[in-house]
């Protein structure tokens, strides 16, 4: 990972094989943010998405590998249990003009992949929504 710091923002340089995610949260806890946006471009070869059913309560989630774009990243930075919590969505397309998304569980590059975290004044947690069994905004 290759950053750079400007203002309120971290512009990120990931290179191949790095994890997305796991990238980002490093970086949350390295330089102490708690609050903030995400917004990413790249190319990865190995990604797991989901979609939240709200009647079960539960994610399900499919991997995907191969050549992809990542047209779109999208997504908050907040706290829970003293920690980063991040909450992002993704989009890729394949060689096909296939694309699919929904919420990003993991994603590898495969050449690059460049973010903005743009860090917020303040502090927002997340606590557990009984009624939809998903960690919501605590505001």
């Amino acid at each position: 990972m290759t950053q750079y710091h400007i203002g309120d923002t971290y512009v990120v340089r990931l290179q191949k094989g790095e994890d997305i995610l796991s990238s980002v949260k490093m970086l949350c806890e390295q330089e102490h943010i708690a609050l903030g946006t995400i917004s990413a471009l790249g190319a990865v070869n190995h990604v797991v998405i989901g979609a939240y059913e709200v009647e079960k309560q539960q994610y399900v989630s499919r991997a995907f590998d191969g050549t992809m774009e990542m047209t779109s990243l999208t997504g908050n930075i907040t706290e829970m249990n003293g920690g980063p919590y991040l909450h992002v969505h993704a989009t890729f397309g394949n060689l096909n003009g296939t694309v699919i998304g929904g919420h990003l569980n993991e994603a590898v590059v495969s050449a690059t992949c460049e973010f903005f975290i743009r860090r917020l004044d303040g502090r927002i947690g997340r606590r557990l929504d009984r009624e939809t069994g998903l960690n919501i905004l605590d505001i």
